[in-house]
């Protein structure tokens, strides 16, 4: 059986989030681990109330799926329109077909004013953020909604969406 051919892509970008988010994330599951060893090496539990093993193990195992789901963005512009896809896992991804995007230009906004933070965020209005770092992106308007993308080289990443945008037509 032959695999359909993949979609020429016109642009990528690979973002990760500020490496603080990394340091507290690695911080958190350090913690949980020495609790685990702790307990079960040394069988010296630790605090007044300690969590049990099995607990502790959960959450460890709980962060760290929880990078592999959301500590990276990958922005993608192909034949068939844009994607934003979370995690090394591929699992949350969002995707606007060519014929769904109206427009596009090149933003700067302010993550957490306006969003709360990065991630996978939502605004006033109904917008719509999707961001690792920093405070630059494109807005897309849909058919459905504004969407702003989070970007390292915004003018170059709305160029591919715009070169998109006059193949369609």
């Amino acid at each position: 059986m032959n695999k359909p051919a993949s979609p020429t892509v016109r642009y990528e970008e690979v973002q990760h989030f500020h490496p603080f988010f990394h340091a507290l994330l690695g911080a958190v599951m350090a913690l949980l681990l020495w609790g685990q060893v702790s307990d079960l090496v040394f069988h010296k539990p630790l605090g007044s109330k300690p969590a049990p093993p099995g607990g502790l193990l959960a959450m460890w195992l709980l962060f760290v799926v929880l990078y592999l789901v959301i500590f990276r963005l990958v922005v993608r512009v192909d034949e068939g329109g844009v994607t934003a896809e979370f995690g090394y896992l591929g699992w949350v991804k969002f995707r606007w077909g060519r014929e769904q995007i109206r427009s596009c230009e090149a933003t700067t906004y302010r993550p957490l004013r306006d969003f709360g933070g990065w991630g996978i965020r939502f605004g006033a209005g109904g917008t719509r953020c999707y961001s690792a770092r920093g405070n630059r992106g494109v807005l897309l308007e849909t058919d459905n909604r504004r969407v702003i993308l989070g970007s390292q080289r915004p003018e170059e990443f709305a160029g591919a969406i715009q070169g998109l945008l006059v193949t369609k037509r």
